[in-house]
């Protein structure tokens, strides 16, 4: 994905209640870091919770591999080919999510 087309789907995981969303191991080059990896810590309300497992289910199709089910745990693992999240000198704002993806 790229630093806009990240940002929009962080953005959506918030908007369908998501309660924090977490890049890990982030990957760092010249100009940009970005992850093929976000942890996104679940809410807890159930219609909530269906819209962010909404979201994640039509990624998961797009690699293509089965969605991960709701079974009541915390945490969902959300994987793509890679999301970037910013130019590193500092001239957007895309940042912002790298770091724990502030509200």
């Amino acid at each position: 994905m790229k630093g806009y087309e990240s940002m929009e789907f962080v953005n959506g995981l918030y908007s369908a209640g998501a309660v924090m969303v977490t890049a890990i191991d982030l990957e760092i080059e010249a100009n940009v870091e970005g992850t093929s990896t976000l942890i996104v810590e679940l809410p807890t309300n159930p219609a909530a919770r269906k819209e962010v497992f909404k979201i994640e289910a039509k990624i998961a199709k797009e690699r293509p591999c089965d969605p991960t089910p709701d079974r009541g745990q915390k945490y969902s693992c959300s994987t793509v080919t890679r999301y970037v999240f910013g130019n590193r000198k500092g001239k957007n704002n895309e940042r912002r999510v790298l770091h724990c993806a502030e509200r």
